[in-house]
């Protein structure tokens, strides 16, 4: 039972100390706090504060404020660890305190830049250091300063409980990650903190885990892309563990049959390459955390296989104490075998296709412009081979800020990777597609066909039709896209991060040749710059097939070659 280990001082003190398979959690442990104890106590100041609201920057006051959580969990990992070294509770009281006198825990991009609202507003990171704090709170107890504990049970109650208990939260009503983190974030700090407030609470709770499973279709695809399902999911799969042994089991969040599609739905991620399907604000090179696919292969065996180790990574970077906890906890056991986590998967509800071949894996999609975390990309598609990982990619998240998350063609969408012109999507009239829910297309895969229909994500009346047929034999792609010869012009675009040579026929992107007939297309390279993800620019390759005048359809075919 989780809450009995988590409070057992011999567990930590001994088996996680000793044991070699947390050797690397213990080193990752200590270079997190290392990195940081000597340091000042990062300072979120007013003016970080106001820049997202004048600028649109995030990171300013973002990076201060999640380096504070992190090395707070780090520290008060180790000091259940290593509970002789009085250094690491001194640590974490002055951290626990810091973070107590923030203004508030919501962080501005979520907040109205107001007194009135920022106050009150329950937001990602505001949930989850309501969370942190007291799961810390209970597992260390009485070696905590009373001060300190009481005040931290005091904050939580002032910015989370009274707040969640005087009015419906937005999160309340979403069907996205918010539902998850958030209501259960609230929910298992009440479980800590509060628990007959949390019995009272309780129909509002499981209403919004239930809104998050609606969120994904019946399948179990994550709308969000596999970034956002690890996010949600594994914040719903840890409030569900805690509920559970809270209920002594009368409360199963994780007993619906969707729920173990949605488990599932994690082996349909990952693509030849060691690299993940990374439409919406996904990423190309994602990986699961090893407690999360452990816990669920071994709750539902038939669903998810315990997956490689190049699958798998360790959270870094900024995150709270529940990741670094829960990978610790569930530790997968190294004697359980492992197998191929590539698997064909068709989706017709959510509109996507994955399919692995001897030579490549190939992901399609078709749906609408208005998804969760959109890009504009229907019957775009990613293809990538095991020494290259994603040739024809899909260049996934770019850099948060407030422009990011505005909605309309001059905001979000005239960004690359959000942009259909940052997809392998054709371009019409000079035009990409456009956001919407009505700019959609639709998608079928018969045999070694994939059919979507793209003509409606354009918008264009006088250009009402666009097949792309994908035909996948074992080591060829062939894509023909038809359409009615109203064009003025039209480009075939395909995107890759990796430097195409170009050849009389052809075009050469890694281990894979791009052939097509010169009397149909010319072709051009174009170098566009795509701010990732950290704020870093990385180079991407657009290569434009210009299709000659009063054409019906062209043909270019992917050939992965022996190197």
């Amino acid at each position: 039972m989780i809450l009995q280990v988590l409070k057992d001082c011999s567990f930590w003190s001994q088996t996680v100390r000793n044991d070699p398979r947390y050797q690397e959690h213990r080193q990752l442990l200590e270079q997190t706090y290392l990195s940081k104890r000597y340091e000042e106590i990062p300072t979120l100041s007013y003016h970080n504060r106001a820049l997202f609201h004048q600028t649109g920057d995030r990171s300013m006051f973002e990076m201060p404020y999640f380096r504070r959580r992190h090395s707070l969990s780090a520290a008060a990992m180790l000091a259940l660890i290593y509970p002789e070294r009085e250094e690491y509770l001194t640590y974490v009281s002055d951290m626990l305190w810091a973070i107590c006198d923030e203004y508030t825990w919501a962080v501005p991009a979520h907040t109205k830049g107001t007194l009135e609202n920022d106050l009150v507003e329950i937001d990602l990171f505001n949930a989850e250091t309501g969370f942190t704090l007291a799961e810390i709170h209970y597992v260390l107890g009485e070696r905590l300063p009373r001060l300190v504990r009481d005040r931290v049970a005091a904050e939580v109650e002032r910015r989370i409980f009274e707040p969640f208990s005087n009015r419906i939260s937005c999160f309340e009503k979403l069907n996205s990650n918010w539902a998850a983190v958030c209501g259960g974030s609230v929910g298992g700090a009440m479980l800590y903190l509060d628990p007959a407030r949390l019995e009272q609470c309780m129909p509002r709770i499981l209403k919004t885990m239930g809104q998050f499973i609606d969120g994904f279709s019946d399948e179990g695809v994550c709308m969000e892309g596999f970034s956002y399902w690890m996010y949600g999911f594994s914040a719903y799969l840890w409030f569900a563990d805690l509920l559970h042994a809270h209920t002594n089991g009368k409360i199963d969040l994780l007993a619906d049959e969707k729920v173990e599609r949605i488990a599932g739905y994690l082996q349909s991620c990952f693509m030849k390459g060691n690299t993940t399907v990374s439409f919406s604000d996904g990423t190309p090179q994602g990986r699961v955390s090893p407690a999360v696919q452990g816990y669920l292969a071994k709750r539902f065996p038939a669903s998810v296989s315990t997956m490689p180790k190049e699958c798998c990574a360790l959270y870094r970077g900024n995150v709270f104490w529940l990741p670094f906890s829960r990978e610790i906890l569930y530790c997968p056991d190294p004697s359980v075998p492992v197998t191929d986590p590539l698997k064909n998967r068709d989706f017709p509800l959510a509109q996507q296709v994955i399919v692995h071949e001897e030579g490549y894996s190939l992901f399609a999609k078709a749906g609408h412009n208005a998804e969760e975390h959109n890009h504009n990309d229907v019957g775009s598609f990613i293809l990538a081979t095991e020494q290259y990982g994603q040739v024809l990619c899909d260049i996934g998240s770019g850099y948060y800020t407030k422009k990011y998350f505005q909605a309309g063609m001059e905001n979000r969408y005239s960004i690359l990777c959000n942009s259909s012109l940052g997809h392998s999507v054709p371009i019409v009239n000079g035009q990409p597609q456009l956001c919407g829910r009505q700019y959609s297309g639709s998608i079928a895969h018969d045999g070694n066909c994939i059919r979507i229909e793209m003509a409606a994500a354009y918008g264009q009346k006088a250009f009402s039709k666009l097949t792309r047929t994908l035909t996948h034999e074992a080591n060829k792609v062939i894509l023909t896209d038809a359409f009615l010869p109203t064009y003025h012009s039209l480009t075939e675009r395909f995107v890759t991060r990796i430097l195409p040579t170009v050849e009389k026929g052809s075009v050469r992107i890694g281990n894979v040749r791009m052939e097509f007939d010169p009397e149909e297309v010319a072709v051009n390279i174009r170098k566009e710059a795509h701010q990732n993800h950290a704020g870093t620019f990385d180079p991407v390759y657009c290569i434009d097939c210009e299709v000659r005048p009063n054409r019906e359809q062209v043909t270019v075919a992917f050939c992965v070659i022996d190197e």
